[in-house]
């Protein structure tokens, strides 16, 4: 506990940060999940998706897909504060995307597979009315997290949050009983994490 409280009160000093400063939640939160200590010459940069692809020179993590959040992506990350939010979306080859509803969570968890389940068949029976063809169903969640490059003289840790194993174990069971491509999506303040299913 004490190398949380020393680790947020060093992170508490501007000349720490190079660039922009995350939220004071989010740093908190970091600094609680954290194994990183820090000192007091430690730099910290917030990591976007451009420095994590000059830092793996590729935009993937494992089998997880990295890449800048999209626009109804950025939406849904900032429509939630310390609650997790999610959303289903339906892609289609022709470009067009049926959202369902914003589904509200708790601080670590949004729904159930049952009722995400619910709302992939609603979307899906939407989409095939219309005449539509299913390209990949979405399940896009917020998900508080913090990417940090820490820089300790000649030494370099980025410190990512990909998908959990909850979301791993959720894209497992909804994609065994859908036969579209099911994409999990994780979205922090800067990047996006999915993998299809």
């Amino acid at each position: 506990m004490l190398k949380e409280i020393k680790n947020f009160i060093l992170g508490l000093n501007s000349n720490c940060w190079q660039g922009e400063r995350p939220p004071l939640y989010l740093w908190a939160k970091f600094c609680s999940e954290s194994q990183i200590k820090l000192t007091k010459n430690s730099k910290l940069i917030w990591a976007n998706a451009t420095l994590f692809e000059e830092w793996h020179g590729q935009k993937y993590l494992g089998e997880q897909q990295i890449e800048a959040p999209k626009r109804s992506d950025r939406i849904l990350g900032q429509s939630s504060s310390f609650r997790e939010m999610a959303q289903v979306r339906v892609v289609t080859d022709e470009g067009i995307v049926i959202e369902g509803p914003v589904i509200k969570g708790g601080m670590k968890k949004v729904s159930n597979s049952k009722e995400l389940s619910q709302v992939v068949h609603q979307l899906s029976f939407k989409a095939r009315k219309l005449g539509l063809k299913i390209a990949e169903i979405e399940i896009a969640h917020s998900h508080k997290g913090l990417e940090v490059l820490v820089i300790e003289g000649q030494d370099a840790q980025l410190i990512m949050n990909g998908l959990s194993q909850a979301d791993r174990k959720t894209g497992q069971y909804l994609g065994e009983r859908f036969h579209y491509p099911l994409r999990i999506k994780a979205i922090t303040e800067k990047l996006t994490y999915s993998m299809i299913f």
